[in-house]
C-alpha cells in the first residue's frame, strides 16, 4: 500500500502584543514540511524567529504558538492561510 505524503509551504508574517507586559513581538517564518494524511494535522516543535510550534489543520490553515521576548508568555495567533507572501515581506527583515 502505497502512503501518500502531502507537502506544505508555510511563508507568513505577523505581529503580536503580549497580553501581559504589552511589548511588541513582530515575526515571520518560510519553511516546507510534510506529514501524512492518516494524522489530524502535525506540530513542529522547534523555534523559528520566537515561534515555538506550529499548527496545522486538516483544511490547511495554521496557527502559531509565538512566545514574548520580553515575560516570555505564549501566544496563540488566529488561524491563517499557509502562505501569505505580503505579510512575510512585510517582516522578513525583523529579527
Amino acid at each position: 500500500m502505497e502512503i501518500k505524503k502531502r507537502i506544505n509551504v508555510i511563508m507568513q508574517g505577523g505581529c503580536m502584543i503580549c497580553p501581559l507586559c504589552h511589548s511588541q513581538k513582530k515575526w515571520k517564518i518560510k519553511r516546507d514540511f510534510a506529514y501524512y494524511p492518516h494524522q489530524c494535522g502535525i506540530a513542529v516543535e522547534d523555534e523559528i524567529n520566537g515561534i515555538e510550534n506550529i499548527f496545522v489543520s486538516a483544511d490547511n490553515k495554521v496557527r502559531f504558538i509565538i512566545c514574548c521576548d520580553t515575560c516570555k508568555v505564549a501566544m496563540e495567533t488566529d488561524s491563517m492561510e499557509l502562505i501569505n507572501k505580503e505579510n512575510y515581506e512585510k517582516y522578513k527583515d525583523e529579527k
